[in-house]
Parts: C-alpha cells; sequence; structure tokens
C-alpha cells in the first residue's frame, strides 16, 4: 500500500511539474504573437529615417524572442533562426537607410561604378534577408500548425 501511495506521490508531482511548463501550443502563440506584431515591409521609396525606425523595429522583435523561455526544442530552433532573420533584416535595412536620399531615392549615378555595386549588393541583401525572413516564418507557422494565411503571408 504504501508503495502505491508513493508512486501515486511521484506520478502526481511529476503531473504537477510537467504541468508547469507551458504547453506547445501556448509557446507557439508567444511565437506567433511576436511575428505578428513584427510584421511591416518598407516601401521601395523609404526615406532613411523610416528604414531606421523599421530596422529598430525588427531588432526589438529579435529581442523578445529571445526574451521567450521555451522548452521545446523545434520551437527553440526556430525561435533562434527567426531571431537571426530579423537581425539580418535590420541590418539590410540600415545599410540601404545609408544609401538613399531624403525622398528615399537611391543614391548613385552612373559615372561611379563603385556607388552602383554598392546600391546593388544592399538591394541584393535586402531582398535575400526578406527571403530567409519568409522561410523562417513560413517553418515556424508550419511547426505550430498556423495557415500561412492568417499569419499575414
Amino acid at each position: 500500500m504504501k508503495s502505491l501511495i508513493r508512486a501515486f506521490g511521484l506520478l502526481a508531482a511529476s503531473a504537477v511539474a510537467a504541468g508547469c511548463q507551458p504547453s506547445q501550443s501556448v509557446q507557439c502563440q508567444a511565437l506567433l504573437q511576436v511575428t505578428y506584431a513584427a510584421r511591416l515591409r518598407p516601401t521601395s521609396l523609404a526615406d532613411s529615417a523610416t528604414l531606421l525606425v523599421q530596422a529598430d523595429r525588427y531588432e526589438q522583435a529579435a529581442a523578445a524572442l529571445q526574451k521567450i523561455e521555451l522548452s521545446d526544442r523545434a520551437l527553440l530552433e526556430s525561435q533562434a533562426a527567426l531571431s537571426d532573420a530579423y537581425d539580418t533584416v535590420a541590418i539590410a535595412l540600415r545599410r540601404r537607410a545609408d544609401l538613399v536620399d531624403a525622398s528615399g531615392t537611391l543614391r548613385y549615378t552612373s559615372i561611379h561604378p563603385q556607388q552602383k555595386a554598392a546600391v546593388r549588393s544592399a538591394q541584393a541583401a535586402e531582398a535575400d534577408s526578406y527571403r530567409q525572413l519568409r522561410q523562417t516564418a513560413a517553418q515556424l507557422y508550419r511547426r505550430c500548425n498556423q495557415p500561412l494565411d492568417e499569419a499575414g503571408r
């Protein structure tokens, strides 16, 4: 009888301990809330101040993701990848902010090939960073069984 009571006590204690950890669904919702809040994409003619504000928002999203405590291993991987993707987008936006004038027009002329190459490189880096962000977010939505349409694709 004592062993049965002891076994039941251990079972109850482990159930309470397991119940203290948020479920995968709750953990998913915490990550998804940050991704929903961070959904924005700059217009092609954004001025440097707008680009810098948007870069700050992506950096804040990356920091917010890192503050979420997760126990699910797959979600931990998604959390790290998504945080890295947000940081990469922020870097690309800051790089583009350095290359635009007050109206949002890219600054280069055909007589300065180095400037033109820098602009093309920045544009490619920004496009790649958004592609990485979309792919990483799509993986998270799949892991959380969240339809892409609801996620603001």
